[in-house]
């Protein structure tokens, strides 16, 4: 199976070919982990340009994430890419990317994913409402969203809904 998606995405410069083969290299749960080809694969189709997936942000975001480690400023460039074209899981990566540095920033990026309702931005946004980060605490405003996030399906701690 992998050979075929391999021949679709090279021969025909197929760019969800591509993103698939980047995931299959990426999880290990697929048995094909390779960090050096998921980074080709998926530099390969945030490159892509064809039919409805131009320079696709899931691509973007997933190329990020591989080279965070050994290339941070780059990984921040392709999360404000994929963010700015609305990719809620750009934004939220790109939130916990820049809250050490500018959380009122960073608040701002995991405000506009969870305004999408991405259950694991409205858990952080309840968090981060809850402790003052980006904004001063606002502790109703935290209860509803780790509320709401909880009724979304997202494992919320009970400690966490614990306030002091």
């Amino acid at each position: 199976a992998v050979g075929g998606l391999e021949v679709l995405a090279w021969k025909n410069n197929y760019q969800a070919a591509f993103h698939m083969l980047g995931c299959l290299h990426h999880h290990e749960e697929y048995g094909l982990t390779d960090v050096n080809k998921a980074i080709t694969y998926f530099r390969n189709a945030s490159t892509v340009r064809n039919g409805k997936d131009p320079n696709s942000p899931s691509s973007w975001t997933s190329l990020a994430e591989l080279i965070q480690p050994t290339h941070p400023h780059l990984a921040t460039d392709l999360l404000l890419a994929a963010a700015h074209q609305g990719f809620p899981l750009a934004q939220h990566a790109l939130a916990i990317t820049l809250a050490p540095t500018d959380p009122s920033e960073a608040r701002s990026w995991l405000e506009s994913a969870a305004s999408q309702n991405t259950v694991q931005s409205l858990y952080l946004l309840g968090i981060w409402t809850r402790d003052g980060v980006g904004k001063p605490k606002d502790h109703v405003l935290a209860r509803n969203l780790l509320e709401t996030a909880k009724n979304a399906g997202y494992p919320v701690p009970e400690d966490d809904m614990t306030f002091s």
